[in-house]
């Protein structure tokens, strides 16, 4: 026997294929064109099905049900007629309990004793279609965060120095065109004051080998404006820790920051306020405190006690007004307490802190009425409160009473005292008692203010609006 002979005896046989397939990790079927029945299957074919080599040889695929898509089989068997063979078909199948997986498959046609054959090699490949699928979903959900987010969300490629913007760049600030940009543009559209502190802060992050970084500046708009951002992003590095890549998102901030520099000029706008009050009115009224103190002294060194006792009254009057204006100023500086309490609990805690403590008999009376929307209240106890404060400043009042009462969709608000009261037409002519105020935020309710008052005879304030008007 040649060594050739040996060779094609000992390697070739039909033994050592059986065997070669039987312990292929490659999963292996060789099955019946016409009919689908399986003539040899190896044992990788029954670990990925789940059967057993007794259910699987003799028996048929389609009672088998392993083709999960009777129409890929179908395909198949028509190609191998044509003596084509398939080669890379990924397809589904189902195992023994009905779970589906996929393979990647190569079908062949072989002639087995006169019987034409399907020859069948297929690994499995769930795992990574089920990670890609996933891949893909997450994509999608990411893109869909980025397509509805009002932020900018960028990519930046650290190594070759281009950038990849969501549609944001053109939304936040009006750069239109192509999305990919260079660092260095991003870079020259920062703030000439706030620029060398931005790429200082990212240099000592990438120092640092930190993965975050944050920093607030402004950014130059397509317009030239500028908007206030804040930038947050996270640092990738390689492997000798450079950085590789930075993912973030800038947040226009531009609204808060107004917001802020606007609160900061009403505060100093109140402070203001605050110091003409005390010096036109608290201020006036010490000094006239010891104008008056001083002629009663003079009096009553001169023996004249009649006078004394009239200088001693307007003394003691005096003193009552500044202590009323003292008051109201102080509560002015505390926290408003209408978050807290709601519209009802923050007049009855102004009257009980001012009007109460000033001698004033004060009085809340609430009919039909349970919490408003935020900007209601806001309005209206603004209202009352201005009302309160010229009754408390100016008309010497002892009793005074604020009603709401609501029906329907009615609203009502008054501020009634018995003080000297005064001439509308003079009060009109100089637009004084913040009148013009009170109106405006009155309208602003979608209703109207009115005011009643004659010398000697108190004032009453009224305020009337429906909520279906506000809501609209």
């Amino acid at each position: 026997m040649t060594i050739e002979s040996a060779r094609s005896d000992r390697f070739f046989s039909e033994e050592v294929y059986v065997r070669a397939l039987r312990a292929s990790p490659v999963a292996f079927s060789l099955s019946t064109l016409d009919d689908g029945r399986y003539l040899e299957v190896n044992d990788r074919f029954l670990h990925i099905t789940g059967y057993t080599r007794e259910e699987v040889i003799g028996g048929r695929s389609s009672d088998l049900e392993v083709w999960h898509a009777w129409a890929d089989r179908a395909r198949v068997v028509q190609a191998l007629r044509r003596q084509q063979p398939v080669d890379d078909l990924e397809l589904a199948i189902r195992t023994r309990s009905g779970e589906v997986r996929y393979v990647r498959a190569f079908f062949e046609s072989l002639d087995v004793n006169g019987q034409q054959c399907m020859f069948c090699l297929f690994h499995d490949v769930t795992e990574r279609r089920r990670a890609e699928e996933a891949l893909r979903a997450s994509e999608q959900h990411l893109q869909m965060v980025l397509n509805v987010t009002a932020d900018a969300v960028y990519d930046w490629d650290v190594r070759v120095g281009l950038t990849r913007w969501n549609h944001g760049l053109q939304s936040l600030f009006g750069y239109t065109g192509n999305a990919l940009r260079a660092h260095a543009w991003w870079e020259s559209r920062i703030h000439p004051d706030d620029r060398a502190r931005v790429t200082a802060s990212l240099d000592e992050t990438t120092a640092r080998r930190a993965p975050f970084w944050s920093c607030e500046y402004r950014y130059r708009r397509a317009d030239d404006s500028y908007a206030h951002v804040i930038d947050r992003g996270y640092f990738m590095y390689d492997d000798d820790g450079q950085p590789t890549r930075m993912v973030g998102v800038m947040v226009d901030i531009t609204d808060r920051v107004q917001l802020a520099e606007a609160q900061v000029r009403a505060a100093m706008e109140e402070r203001r306020r605050l110091a003409r009050d005390l010096h036109d009115s608290v201020t006036q009224s010490l000094y006239s405190l010891t104008l008056l103190a001083e002629a009663a002294r003079r009096l009553a060194k001169a023996g004249d006690l009649e006078r004394v006792e009239n200088q001693v009254a307007r003394l003691g009057e005096t003193a009552q007004q500044s202590l009323k204006e003292m008051r109201l100023l102080v509560y002015e500086l505390r926290p408003l307490p209408l978050e807290q309490e709601g519209l009802i609990g923050a007049l009855q805690q102004r009257l009980d802190a001012v009007e109460k403590r000033s001698g004033v008999n004060a009085r809340l009376i609430v009919e039909n009425l349970d919490r408003l929307p935020e900007p209601i209240e806001a309005a209206l106890y603004y209202i009352a409160q201005e009302a309160l404060n010229n009754s408390l400043k100016h008309s010497g009042a002892s009793n005074v009473t604020v009603n709401l009462s609501g029906e329907q969709q009615h609203v009502r608000l008054e501020v009634i005292d018995n003080g000297r009261g005064f001439d509308r037409a003079a009060i009109a002519d100089r637009g004084g008692l913040g009148l013009t105020s009170m109106r405006e935020r009155a309208e602003l309710l979608g209703g109207s203010l009115t005011l009643e008052s004659t010398p000697g005879n108190g004032t009453r304030l009224t305020v009337d609006f429906h909520r279906q008007e506000t809501a609209s």
